[in-house]
């Protein structure tokens, strides 16, 4: 599998890039939780919101319990949000949204995991778009 990001570029055209989920933790980190500073291989530290520094970055796409946080912080944000699966082959579905009513008729983005839909899905309400494709 490779997890490919469409880049919000206003200015520019789309650019495509190729993250590691440790890179999707990091823009997660970064764009959901208000992370600062993150440095290190595969930006590995950073500053949490609350001011500390040199912390280790959660695993929010391999780890339920950090991405349940990214669930959470979306919530007290005014964010309503599903999680969904129906069939294994399938994966998991994903969607927040901040308008009283849930969006209808668009597709869901799916993944291996309940953990990474988390993700891609926090991103997209922040305007990231991230899609999974198979090599």
């Amino acid at each position: 599998m490779h997890i490919t990001l469409s880049s919000v570029n206003f200015l520019t055209s789309m650019e495509t890039l190729t993250l590691t989920k440790r890179e999707i933790d990091r823009l997660v980190a970064e764009r959901v939780m208000g992370w600062t500073n993150l440095y290190g291989a595969g930006t590995r530290f950073g500053t949490t919101p609350e001011g500390k520094s040199h912390r280790i970055v959660p695993p929010y796409s391999t780890d339920m319990s950090a991405a349940w946080e990214v669930v959470e912080r979306l919530r007290k944000s005014g964010y309503q949000g599903k999680i969904d699966w129906a069939r294994p082959e399938l994966g998991y579905e994903c969607i927040f949204w901040s308008s009283p009513v849930p969006p209808t008729e668009m597709q869901l983005p799916r993944a291996e995991t309940a953990s990474l839909a988390v993700c891609i899905a926090a991103l997209k309400v922040m305007g990231v778009l991230i899609e999974l494709g198979n090599l």
